[in-house]
């Protein structure tokens, strides 16, 4: 919390916004405590004299940007948190939130590097390898026959060319893999390849439908929707709904949504509900702050 003055001081000055005179959103994990949304709310009421403020759930948040008030939740970024929502309410029994996710998937690829003789040490070099991750992993369709291809050689290594990058000097100028393109993001579905036993993502997104009320259930199938930098994966929308499709009945319809915008689908759906006619409502006021203290954060549970 300490940098989060003056991380908040910056984003004021770039948006040339004076504070005190708006009423400020926060995005925040399901798993926030009530002490730190304490913390932010002194930060925010008492440095910079905001109007109020609201912290949000940032799952629900992407679920606005859909247009929609329920459905699953599959959000993953550099962790994985899944969130069944009824007409706006979190299905607490089956919301889940996992260690892995992007940094798993990271940390697999550059196993894959070192076993190619590339070594990584510095800081700048680390992010080679998350960059790597964004523009050549995939999830593939086949698992088991494209490992037995790439492994048979029977198809080229596919190269990500660092040339276009300004780095030090040194640094590789391309990253070369086959296998480790698609054996990385595996683990979402195989959580064997990381070395876990945690359920691997379409289980959970499962256990997240069976949470819901019985009467939902058809219609929380096919209202499942992507957040998070990671689902922007090539291939994982479609092999989710694969792995889904083969977990139901045939007369049951699974549809996983994913919007070309879902990397931001938090910030989207903050700007929707900042729009709202009920926002400054549900924000807690300065003047609320200043007399309850964190008492005034009941407010947000009747939302």
């Amino acid at each position: 919390m300490d940098v989060m003055p003056e991380l908040l001081m910056k984003v004021f000055n770039n948006l040339k916004v004076d504070p005190s005179e708006y009423y400020v959103m926060l995005s925040a994990p399901t798993n926030l405590s009530d002490k730190l949304k304490a913390e932010f709310m002194d930060i925010l009421v008492k440095k910079f004299k905001v109007l109020g403020a609201n912290i949000q759930n940032q799952a629900l948040l992407a679920l606005y940007s859909y247009n929609t008030t329920s459905g699953i939740v599959v959000d993953i970024g550099e962790r994985l948190e899944i969130l069944p929502v009824t007409e706006g309410y979190i299905v607490e029994a089956g919301a889940s939130q996992q260690i892995y996710g992007g940094q798993s998937v990271a940390q697999s690829l550059n196993t894959s590097f070192t076993e190619r003789q590339y070594r990584f040490f510095t800081e700048v070099e680390s992010l080679l390898v998350r960059l790597a991750v964004e523009k050549m992993c995939y999830l593939s369709e086949d698992y088991k026959n494209e490992l037995e291809s790439a492994m048979a050689k029977t198809q080229q290594e596919k190269v990500l060319s660092l040339k276009e990058y300004d780095l030090p000097p040194n640094t590789y100028t391309e990253l070369g893999n086959d296998v480790g393109w698609f054996k990385a993001p595996e683990g979402l579905f195989d959580l064997s390849l990381w070395g876990l036993d945690n359920a691997p993502l379409h289980k959970l997104v499962q256990r997240a439908v069976q949470a819901s009320p019985m009467d939902t259930r058809r219609e929380m199938w096919r209202s499942i929707y992507l957040s998070g930098g990671l689902t922007m994966m090539p291939g994982l929308p479609e092999r989710l709904q694969a792995e889904l499709i083969q977990m139901v009945p045939s007369s049951v319809t699974v549809q996983v949504h994913a919007s070309p915008h879902r990397a931001h689908a938090a910030y989207i759906g903050a700007c929707a509900l900042a729009q709202m006619a009920a926002f400054q409502n549900s924000c807690i006021t300065a003047d609320e702050w200043n007399k309850s203290g964190q008492k005034a954060l009941r407010k947000w549970h009747s939302f």
